[in-house]
């Protein structure tokens, strides 16, 4: 189930980056539209994540497995999830930096939306720092275990 659940979730992720990206017209463009850029990268989201998801699966990782993957993982597969990961993260941050920071109005929806733009905006760019914050931890993390195992003598 969970392959199948992957699989789904990776062709809604890539129907939504063709047509965000305008290979397919789905009906009168609307007349307040984010750059596609944009949308594309949530379509990329979903894509990845089900595909992370079906990678999981084949390899039968259990969730509670805390590195993720077996270690019997071949380096080719183990390289193409980290990639997968960096991507969805770099994505989200991606999306969330421009909502914060980008330029032209913001409306937000939702119970907290009586607050207004200025509020959604810097709730964006706290959500934009942790994701950046999450990246780097992301980033010293695979460093260091590339260059664990090139330790020089003291």
């Amino acid at each position: 189930m969970t392959i199948v659940l992957g699989l789904v979730t990776a062709a809604m992720g890539a129907f939504y980056v063709v047509a965000a990206s305008g290979v397919i017209a789905l009906g009168p463009e609307p007349a307040h539209e984010d750059p596609r850029w944009v949308s594309v990268l949530a379509g990329l989201i979903l894509l990845l994540g089900g595909a992370a998801v079906v990678v999981r699966g084949v390899l039968g990782v259990d969730e509670q497995d805390p590195d993720g993957l077996p270690p019997s993982t071949p380096a080719w597969l183990r390289s193409i999830a980290q990639l997968l990961s960096l991507t969805i993260v770099v994505s989200l941050g991606a999306i969330f930096s421009w909502i914060a920071f980008g330029p032209g109005e913001r409306t937000f929806a939702g119970t907290g939306a009586i607050l207004g733009e200025t509020v959604g905006r810097a709730m964006f760019g706290i959500f934009a720092g942790l994701v950046w914050l999450v990246l780097g931890v992301m980033a010293v993390s695979q460093l260091r275990r590339v260059l664990g195992g090139r330790r020089r003598a003291p």
